[in-house]
């Protein structure tokens, strides 16, 4: 008579062990110490064997059937049940060898090795860490474009926009995988590559509808050409990928030249802040708060996700110029980073917003260190029955989208293109070019960006757009300016001793 989960629950220890048939040779074996173990006697070439199937509850009823129908077919087709479940033991035991985490860790290993900078190598680590929960311990030859983009889905969801933006050059794999039927990694040829570049030609843009660009066609290949290349020296790939067939991946020179030009950012201007908190209303307490999350982004030039979880004790107004100290341990940072950021002096009107809201929430809401600065919406029923912002709660917003819903309605009011809370830190890079008029100034800058050297500022928020290109070209025709001369000196010498390229 077949077994019953209500016979098996109410199976008993014994002074010895006793079996509980179930049919097909599988039983379940109950032992004095409590312990119910599934096993299956079979035969196989004449002899008689036994096959572990596993404990239970963790093994089901049903599951151990399952197993014994699975462990059958394999007789029936010539294999030994016990040896298949051997050799996959031994094939588990072998699989982190390449596993997506050992051969990233080996790699981050040999740039340490060969002495790339630690704040690259924390960078690297800090993004591997998102990979790492969805395909850590996977064979890395199995990870496939759908594993990646699951993972960049969840990055995205947190609020972690732009660490998204840097892994979406994953797009590239998810493009050959899909032309290759996500073929294993190991076949790749140079036919695939020649045929790959073709089909790319051939592609619309999702979005425009249109040929993807010279510029999207090289970015792709580049990235596929440093993948492979990359590939190519780990374990179980060197024998199978090579350098012949990963050349034909390059781009011509001119469309890798496209591909790598800089292009330029649009970043709103003071006075474009300015109008948008003239038009925001100021009458509800939500009202206030908004505004003052517009103005206190371009007086620190904050990041979004470390806005959301900014407490009020992080800011110290006790001073002449007011500080916010982002402690990584209770601050969503970049990379960690620890940063101490003074007021940028962007105008004492932005600042009176700012401060006037951080004087209301400690007087009229009570709020305390550990409250957060700019609190969540408290939702309650509307005067037509439904539900409506109501006020704000001693609650932190669990990622930055609210914010950028708060921005773009803010610009869409004031008459004018939506400028996400990123570009405010684009706004400052450029201030810093006409406001900085020494070294000094220019470092003090670049550290309250929570930048370890001015070259960043420069390279990443500090380019000239073309109209200020022209007014900086022009005044240096109209006049000799020693004094602006001697300060590009300095800086450049600054430049040079931290081992920077000069301007160019």
């Amino acid at each position: 008579m077949p077994l019953t989960d209500t016979a098996i629950r109410a199976a008993k220890a014994g002074d010895k062990p006793y079996k509980l048939a179930d049919g097909g040779g599988l039983y379940l074996l109950v032992n004095p110490t409590g312990s119910r173990l599934w096993r299956l006697k079979y035969r196989i070439e004449g002899k008689e064997k036994l096959l572990a199937i596993g404990p239970y509850p963790e093994v089901s009823l049903a599951k151990a059937r399952e197993r014994r129908d699975d462990a059958k077919k394999a007789i029936v087709d010539g294999a030994d049940p016990s040896a298949l479940k051997k050799r996959a033991r031994e094939e588990a035991k072998a699989a982190p060898v390449n596993a997506f985490r050992a051969v990233a860790e080996e790699h981050l290993a040999k740039l340490t090795r060969e002495g790339l900078a630690d704040i690259t190598l924390a960078k690297r680590r800090w993004l591997l860490g998102f990979a790492y929960p969805h395909f850590g311990d996977r064979d890395i030859g199995a990870v496939s474009s759908a594993d990646v983009l699951e993972a960049l889905r969840e990055i995205e969801a947190k609020g972690h926009h732009e660490t998204a933006r840097r892994m979406r050059s994953v797009k590239a794999l998810a493009r050959y995988e899909t032309y290759t039927a996500a073929k294993d990694f190991r076949t790749f040829r140079r036919e695939q590559a020649i045929g790959f570049k073709a089909r790319l030609a051939e592609t619309e843009g999702l979005r425009t509808g249109e040929p993807l660009s010279a510029s999207t066609q090289a970015t792709t290949l580049m990235v596929l050409k440093d993948f492979f290349t990359w590939l190519s020296w780990q374990p179980g790939f060197k024998s199978k990928v090579h350098m012949a067939d990963i050349d034909y991946l390059s781009p011509s020179n001119k469309d890798a030249a496209r591909a790598k030009a800089a292009k330029l950012r649009a970043f709103p201007s003071l006075e474009q802040v300015r109008a948008t908190l003239t038009a925001m209303p100021g009458e509800t307490v939500i009202d206030r708060r908004n505004r003052a999350l517009v103005a206190f982004t371009l007086l620190t030039g904050i990041r979004d996700r470390a806005l959301v979880s900014l407490s009020l004790g992080h800011v110290d107004t006790s001073g002449k110029t007011p500080v916010v100290a982002q402690d990584p341990n209770s601050v969503e940072t970049k990379f960690a980073k620890a940063i101490v950021t003074y007021f940028f002096p962007v105008g004492d009107d932005l600042a009176a917003i700012a401060l006037a809201w951080i004087e209301e929430l400690r007087k009229v809401h009570l709020f305390g260190p550990a409250d957060p600065l700019f609190p969540r919406t408290r939702m309650g029923l509307g005067d037509d029955g439904g539900f409506a912002p109501v006020g704000i709660e001693r609650e932190h917003w669990s990622n930055a989208s609210p914010v950028r819903e708060i921005f773009r309605k803010a610009f869409e009011r004031a008459g004018l293109p939506y400028f996400p809370p990123h570009a405010f830190r684009h706004t400052l890079g450029h201030l810093a070019q006409t406001m900085c008029r020494t070294p000094e100034e220019l470092k003090a800058w670049s550290q309250n960006l929570g930048h370890e050297n001015i070259a960043t500022t420069l390279t990443s928020y500090g380019r000239i757009d073309p109209y200020r290109q022209g007014e900086v070209m022009g005044r240096m025709g109209r006049e000799a300016d020693a004094e602006t001369g001697d300060v590009l000196a300095q800086i450049g010498a600054l430049l040079a001793r931290q081992g920077q390229p000069a301007f160019r």
